[in-house]
């Protein structure tokens, strides 16, 4: 990771069916670790934006709620510069954002 332009960083939550295959604590642990190294960092909360509270030194977030191909391909060209970013939250995330938070006419 030293050695790139940007790290990102995708997260998801602990759900009924990703039961044994996401370990959100060592999740945290991770992007915490790498988000402390010099590389800029883009934090992906898939699916959901609560995730985001476990971040606090992510300076660069971005809220998919969900991970089919279509979202997937979105990130891409978001952090490729070929669409711009724009939205809202549409809750609160604790300790993170307030509802209305995000980016329009970027």
């Amino acid at each position: 990771m030293k050695q790139s332009a940007i790290t990102l960083l995708p997260t998801w939550p602990a759900e009924p069916w990703t039961r044994g295959l996401v370990d959100e604590e060592a999740q945290t642990d991770f992007v915490n670790r790498t988000l402390q190294n010099a590389t800029p960092a883009v934090l992906i909360a898939a699916r959901e934006p609560y995730s985001l509270r476990h971040f606090p030194e992510a300076r660069t977030c971005v809220a998919t709620y969900g991970y089919p191909d279509v979202t997937v391909q979105a990130v891409a060209d978001l952090i490729f510069g070929r669409i711009s970013p724009v939205g809202r939250l549409p809750v609160t995330v604790p300790g993170c954002a307030e509802y209305g938070a995000g980016l329009q006419d970027f």
